[in-house]
C-alpha cells in the first residue's frame, strides 16, 4: 500500500502599509490553487485556522482570497463574520476599513 502525502501550499505577502489603510500592515494570505481557493470558501476549519491566527495576532480585519470579484471576510474588529465586499454592509474597500479603529 502506498501512502499519499498531501501538502498545501499558501502565498504570504506582507505589505508595511496596506492598501485598504495607510496606518495598518497586512498580511496577504493566497492559495496557491484554484483547489486550495475552493477550500478556504467551504471549509469552516479552514477559515478557523486563520481566524484563531487573527485573534491571537490582535488582528483588526481577516479576508481569504477565494478567486472571485468579492473579498471573503472572516474576521472584523473582534467578531467573526461573513460578509462580502462588495456587499449589502460594505459597498467597497473604503468603507470596510472606516470601520477600523483609528491609530
Amino acid at each position: 500500500m502506498r501512502t499519499v502525502e498531501k501538502r498545501w501550499e499558501i502565498n504570504l505577502t506582507v505589505r508595511f502599509t496596506s492598501w485598504l489603510h495607510p496606518h495598518y500592515a497586512s498580511l496577504e494570505f493566497t492559495a496557491a490553487t484554484t483547489k486550495m481557493s475552493g477550500l478556504f470558501e467551504r471549509s469552516a476549519s479552514v477559515r478557523a485556522v486563520f481566524t484563531d491566527l487573527t485573534v491571537a495576532s490582535g488582528v483588526v480585519c481577516c479576508t481569504l482570497d477565494v478567486e472571485s470579484d468579492a473579498l471573503h471576510l472572516c474576521w472584523l474588529n473582534g467578531q467573526s463574520t461573513r460578509d462580502t465586499v462588495p456587499g449589502q454592509r460594505f459597498p467597497n474597500c473604503s468603507a470596510l476599513a472606516a470601520t477600523w479603529p483609528h491609530r
